[in-house]
């Protein structure tokens, strides 16, 4: 619509103009018109590491509950990984957290399923892009992103 608009239908005026819009696009969007956005993460346990990719959801509002902090959401096969927690102890969280130390719940919850806890624990290594430190990691007790390549959830801040 630019090129026409400026009287101007030529091939290499409209290919200006798609330039022009994608230049402006990628700068007033960040990036992420019409795809979507994932980052790396890895996070530390001792001798443990859990290396993902995550789909950086700027509509996932899960938060730590005491500090307002956002939640790094990772699948039942993290927690399996890192903490040695079995999908039954994830389905179960009170029970979970009640007779493992460290743990602690987050009260969540998505669109079309009813609100419920998630297990989560803060871990001092884990780094999300570029980003590096502490967070609180939450644990889901199902896989996320079945057959897609993120396996994790980030917030727009993390």
């Amino acid at each position: 619509g630019i090129a026409p608009g400026l009287g101007k239908t030529g091939v290499p005026m409209l290919l200006l103009s798609a330039l022009g819009v994608w230049i402006l696009s990628h700068i007033g969007f960040g990036g992420s018109v019409g795809g979507k956005e994932y980052v790396p993460v890895t996070v530390r346990e001792g001798q443990r590491t859990v290396s993902v990719i995550a789909l950086k959801d700027t509509g996932n509002s899960l938060r730590d509950p005491i500090t307002g902090a956002q939640v790094l959401l990772l699948d039942s096969d993290a927690a399996m990984r890192l903490l040695d927690l079995t999908r039954e102890q994830l389905l179960h969280p009170m029970e979970t957290v009640m007779t493992t130390y460290g743990l602690r719940l987050i009260p969540y919850s998505s669109v079309g399923q009813p609100g419920g806890l998630l297990i989560a624990k803060r871990f001092a290594d884990v780094k999300v892009g570029q980003k590096q430190g502490s967070a609180l990691v939450g644990f889901a007790p199902e896989r996320i992103g079945a057959g897609q390549v993120y396996r994790a959830l980030t917030g727009g801040n993390i």
